[in-house]
This record gives C-alpha cells, structure tokens and sequence, in this order.
C-alpha cells in the first residue's frame, strides 16, 4: 500500500523528538530523534559529498568545531541513470539505497559530514534553528537534474523534450511517432510481399531493415550521460515532495556539458523547475558560476532572484566558494 501524510509547518524545534506510525495491518515503526528546522539542497559536482571534513589533510586534519544542530544526507551510493522517477524510503533507507541524516558531531566516521555542507551552514544557521542539508552529486549537466514537467518548460530544448516524450505514449510526439512507424511496418510489409508474390528470395539486407520503433539512446550503465531528467529519477524524486529552504548548483567540470555555450540555458531552466518540483511558490536559488577566463564560451545565466558568486579556477576544495554561498545566502545576496 502506498500513502502519505502532510505536515502542517512547524517552529524550529531544536530537541528531537520521535516520530511513531502505526497502521491497522502491521507493527509501528517509530523514527528518532526528529528535529524541525531549514532543509537546504545542495547539487552539482560528484566533489560534494566525497569531499569529507574528517577526511581532510594537512592543515586541517584535526576536525573544525562541531555542529550538533546541521544534518546532512548524502546518497552513499553511486547514482545510475533511470528513464523514469525512482522511489525509496528516506529516512531509514532500504538495500543498496541506505542513507540517513548523519549529525556533522565527528565522534566517530558515520557522523562525518562533507566540506561544502559545513561551511555553507556555518554562514547561514540561524540560533537554535537546526539546519539539514541534503548532499546529492553527480558528473551531469543541469538539464538531466530537471523533472519531467520542467523539461516540458523548458526554453531552447526542444530536441531534448522531444526524445523525452518517446518515453510516454500520450504525448503528441509519441503518438506521431507511433503513427509514423506503423506507415513504416506497412511498407515494409509491402516490399516484402512483393518479393514473396513474384517468387523471389528476400534477401538478407531488406531483412536487416526490418523497421525497429524510434528510441533515443540511452546507455543504462553510463557513468555520465546528458539525457534531460536522469539525474532527477535518480537524486531528486526520491525526495519529493519535500519542503526546502532552497538549493545550491555548485558545479565541477562534468557538470558543464559538451557544448557549454547551453550551459546558461541548461541553468536557468533547472533553476525555473524547482517551483513545481518542490511544491513551492518560490524556490531560492544560489549558484556557483565558472568566469568565461577559465571556460572558453560559457556564459553567466539570467536567472532572477538567484544569487551567483564566480570562481576563477577549478577548486581543490569547495570550501571557500561553500562559505561564499552561504555568506550570500545570509545577507541576502548583498
């Protein structure tokens, strides 16, 4: 069976408390230690959550202060790529798919929590209001991190939107396709019996053309794909609907695309998403933006109300452009 419960919002609680559900056809489950508090989301690079704060060397192997009241979530596993939405259970996980909040407490190494995680909350966690960051990182442009109805919204990627909706049969472009390959079969199928009718063999290179129906590829064990809303089935479905303060893009190389001149674009629309993917009238939106110096034909997008902070070279740790983000965020974007 499948269901769900809204909340109504609550204050900023600060002591955990438990969560107990029951039903009518099983035992209770009881989930411990709830907090009330700011969810933020952080995407982009596969950096995100490899980088760890206990994890780190040199100057600071040692860990920085704790922070009993930030609580993180990454995925721990490496996140494949779906044609359509995925669903699990977040807090408590299930297989292969085990994540849950960890406290940055650093006691001992489940606690650890990601560089860019506890330096953007260190500049944006309000006093006695504990904060949740849900890490999710991937090598994959911004147009594969945009759910099904924002591609539909999309601007300048038609081509996309189009491969897309051959995935769904009531779409107008599936069902053209679907009447454009049934005239395909007919004809085929007329050649054919041409040949059989005048008693002659079919050779094997008509038999080779036999029509197959329109698909876009699609490589189900690629490491890196470009595929509008894969990286969505996987990271961001599971967690939905979910009421967020607001999402962070802080992007690594594999994050541009190979044509970077549709990065802005590919940007500005995943930015235009998060209203309808997260059930909200507005989603604030915080990024980080590589200058043109340091990738030839990229271009700082239009996105308003967002905030930006550029970099001028690829960083070896996330945490000075994560503590301009949340100094950013903090002041809103002055």
């Amino acid at each position: 069976d499948r269901w769900m419960v809204r909340l109504d919002p609550m204050p900023a609680a600060a002591k955990g408390r438990d969560l107990t559900i029951s039903a009518s056809n099983g035992p209770a489950s009881a989930i411990k230690d709830i907090v009330v508090g700011d969810v933020w989301v952080l995407t982009g690079t596969t950096s995100l959550s490899g980088e760890l704060v206990m994890s780190r060397k040199g100057k600071e192997a040692t860990p920085p202060p704790a922070m009993p009241l930030l609580r993180e979530f990454r995925i721990k596993t490496k996140a494949r790529r779906f044609r359509t939405p995925r669903e699990r259970r977040m807090e408590i996980g299930g297989g292969k798919y085990l994540s849950h909040w960890r406290p940055a407490t650093f006691t001992e190494p489940d606690t650890d929590t990601s560089v860019a995680a506890y330096y953007f909350a260190s500049q944006v966690q309000e006093k006695n209001v504990p904060i949740g960051i849900i890490t999710l990182g991937a090598h994959n442009p911004p147009l594969t991190w945009i759910s099904y109805d924002g591609v539909q919204d999309a601007v300048g990627f038609g081509k996309e939107r189009d491969e897309l909706n051959l995935l769904y049969p009531n779409t107008d472009v599936c069902k053209a396709a679907v009447k454009s390959y049934i005239e395909t079969v007919k004809q085929y199928n007329r050649a054919v019996v041409a040949l059989r009718e005048a008693g002659k063999e079919i050779p094997l290179e008509l038999a080779r053309q036999a029509p197959a129906f329109p698909e876009p590829y699609y490589n189900h064990y690629a490491a890196e794909t470009e595929t509008a809303t894969h990286t969505y089935n996987f990271c961001i479905s599971p967690l939905t609907p979910f009421a967020v303060r607001g999402v962070l893009w802080l992007p690594g190389k594999g994050n541009l695309g190979k044509d970077v001149s549709r990065y802005a674009a590919a940007l500005k629309a995943y930015a235009s998403s998060l209203p309808k993917t997260y059930g909200q009238d507005k989603v604030p939106f915080l990024f980080a933006q590589p200058t043109a110096e340091l990738v030839e034909g990229v271009a700082m997008p239009e996105i308003k109300n967002a905030i930006g902070v550029e970099f001028s070279q690829w960083p070896r740790s996330l945490k000075e452009i994560a503590a301009r983000l949340g100094a950013a965020a903090a002041s809103g974007g002055r």
